[in-house]
């Protein structure tokens, strides 16, 4: 891919990470904001699960398992851009 890149608004970034993940930046972009998003629900599920232990038992460890199956499948090649896999949410 490239070593970097300059954005519109001029600032440089070293692309090395995009070139180690294979991906291209709006693809990193992509992948990133939807973890990120699922740990934001996760975390409100906790606090949620903190106030109602009976309630979510198991949700916070599912995300965490399914998460870490899909950063090793992202690791080995194996993943593919779904838009129905499952995360746990």
């Amino acid at each position: 891919m490239c070593e970097s890149s300059s954005l519109s608004w001029g600032t440089k970034f070293n692309m090395k990470h995009l070139d180690e993940v294979n991906e291209t930046y709006w693809e990193h972009f992509s992948f990133a904001t939807r973890i990120a998003l699922v740990l934001i629900i996760t975390g409100f599920v906790l606090v949620f699960h903190a106030f109602f232990p009976n309630r979510q038992k198991n949700t916070a460890s599912e995300v965490i398992r399914n998460l870490h199956a899909l950063f090793e499948s992202r690791k080995d090649g194996t993943y593919y851009e779904d838009e129905d896999d499952d995360i746990g949410i």
